[in-house]
C-alpha cells in the first residue's frame, strides 16, 4: 500500500479551521494553540477534524510545552479516536481530557501524581487505550 501523509504530499500544515477547538483552548496564530491558561480548573482540547485511515502510514510532528512551573497539574494527552462525541468530551483534572473516550489510543504526558490512578510521584509518559487512565496491567506501556 502507498503512503498517505496527514497533511498532504507537501507537508503543508492545515489551517486553524481544520481543527475543532473546545473548552479553554484557543488559537494563538502561526499554527500554535494553548490548551489552558496557568489557572485552576482549566480543561481545553483541539481535535483534527479529518479522520486518519490507519490502513495507511502517516506521520505526525508537533512540539509541546508543558510549562515551567513545578506546581502545575495533570498534563495533556495525544489521542486517536473515531467518535464524533470524542471531540466534545473533556474530562478535567486527572482525566487529562481523554478519560472515558472509547475506542481510543491515548498517549499521556502526565505532570501530576494522582494516587487514585496509580500515578508515580514524578512526571511521566504512558500509553493507554479506550480512555482508561489507571496505571494497571491493562495499559499498553508506562509510566516511563
Amino acid at each position: 500500500m502507498g503512503t498517505q501523509k496527514l497533511f498532504g504530499q507537501c507537508n503543508v500544515l492545515p489551517p486553524v479551521s481544520a481543527f475543532t477547538i473546545n473548552g479553554t483552548a484557543n488559537s494563538l496564530g502561526n499554527n500554535e494553540f494553548r490548551l489552558t491558561e496557568s489557572l485552576p480548573d482549566q480543561s481545553g482540547a483541539i481535535w483534527y477534524s479529518n479522520y486518519l485511515n490507519l490502513d495507511y502510514d502517516f506521520s505526525l510532528e508537533f512540539e509541546v510545552f508543558l510549562g515551567s512551573s513545578e506546581g502545575g497539574a495533570d498534563g495533556m494527552a495525544f489521542v486517536l479516536q473515531q467518535s464524533p462525541q470524542g471531540t466534545s468530551a473533556l474530562s478535567s483534572g486527572g482525566g487529562i481530557g481523554y478519560k472515558g473516550i472509547s475506542p481510543s489510543l491515548d498517549i499521556e504526558y502526565d505532570t501530576w501524581a494522582n494516587p487514585n490512578y496509580q500515578d508515580p510521584g514524578t512526571d511521566h509518559i504512558a500509553i493507554h487505550k479506550n480512555g482508561k487512565i489507571e496505571h494497571t496491567p491493562d495499559q499498553i506501556t508506562g509510566p516511563q
